[in-house]
């Protein structure tokens, strides 16, 4: 199957365009398995909005983090389907007011946006009080 693309159906067994074409439909982004569609994240998600990034550089500043308070997620946070939460760096609760649009809550998907590798996911634990994303 080298050079192929195929697709699992919804036992975990994959499926072939070239061997079933049948099973498959042209999309935007290519030939996909036929009961699949493309989307926005938005849609996805279910909100409008539900897809945010961190705040950008003079909205949060090293002088604004603290020893205690609102915990702030930071790259290196995330590893490949694992959150380990290394950064240990607050802000005022003050200030997570000022960017709540930048809020991550357990249960949420965070995705980093750069470092290496760059789009890496893991889950915000439920261990950890709601925080703000600096996934910039």
């Amino acid at each position: 199957m080298r050079g192929r693309r195929v697709a699992p159906d919804e036992n975990g067994e994959l499926r072939d365009p070239v061997a079933s074409p049948q099973d498959f439909k042209d999309s935007l982004v290519g030939r996909i398995p036929k009961e699949w569609a493309v989307g926005t994240f938005d849609n996805a998600i279910g909100q409008p909005g539900g897809l945010t990034i961190g705040p950008f550089g003079s909205n949060l500043l090293s002088s604004d983090y603290r020893r205690e308070g609102v915990p702030i997620v930071f790259v290196r946070d995330i590893r490949m389907d694992e959150f380990i939460w290394t950064s240990e760096v607050y802000v005022s609760q003050k200030k997570a007011a000022e960017l709540s649009a930048h809020s991550v809550s357990p249960g949420d998907v965070v995705i980093t946006k750069m470092g290496l590798p760059p789009c890496i996911a893991a889950v915000y634990p439920e261990w950890m009080p709601t925080g703000l994303s600096r996934l910039t």
